[in-house]
C-alpha cells in the first residue's frame, strides 16, 4: 500500500519541492473529485459533490513538525441553514434524529489500535513520541 513512513520521510526530505507539488495535486484532486469544484486561472465552477454544492471554501496549508504539509479547510454549502436557523432546527427532536441517522449512515472511521479501551490506554502520550522528523539528506544514515 505504498511506501512506509520512513521511506516517505526520505522522499520528502530529498525533494521538498516535489512533495509540495504532489500535495497540491492531491488537494486539487480532492476538490475536483469529491467536492466537484473546478478551479481555473479565471474562475471557479462548482457542481453538487458529496456534501452538496459548494458555495465557497477557504483553506490554509501548514507544515507539521516533521515537515509534511497538511490543510485546514472551511467549506460553505449552498442552501444550508443559517446559524440562527440551524439553532432552531437543533431544538427539534425530529431534526436531531435525522442528523443522528445521517451521521451513522455516512461517517465512518477505522483506527487500528483503538478497538478497545485497553488498547487506547496503551497508546504512548509523551509529545516527543509523536514527532517524526525526516532525516537530513546529508546524514550518513540517510537512505
Amino acid at each position: 500500500m505504498g511506501p512506509d513512513k520512513d521511506c516517505r520521510a526520505c522522499n520528502i526530505a530529498g525533494d521538498p519541492y516535489g512533495a509540495a507539488k504532489f500535495f497540491h495535486f492531491t488537494i486539487n484532486a480532492i476538490l475536483e473529485t469529491l467536492l466537484q469544484v473546478k478551479v481555473t486561472k479565471y474562475q471557479v465552477k462548482a457542481e453538487p459533490g458529496i456534501f452538496g454544492k459548494v458555495a465557497a471554501y477557504f483553506g490554509t496549508v501548514k507544515a507539521q513538525g516533521c515537515g509534511t504539509l497538511h490543510l485546514h479547510m472551511l467549506i460553505w454549502l449552498k442552501d444550508t441553514p443559517t446559524p440562527a436557523e440551524l439553532l432552531e432546527l437543533l431544538k427539534s427532536d425530529l431534526f436531531r434524529d435525522k442528523m443522528k441517522t445521517f451521521i451513522k449512515a455516512n461517517m465512518r472511521a477505522y483506527c487500528p489500535g483503538l478497538e478497545s479501551a485497553k488498547l487506547v490506554k496503551a497508546i504512548r502520550s509523551d509529545q516527543l513520541w509523536a514527532l517524526h522528523v525526516p532525516p537530513h539528506p546529508d546524514s550518513l544514515t540517510y537512505a
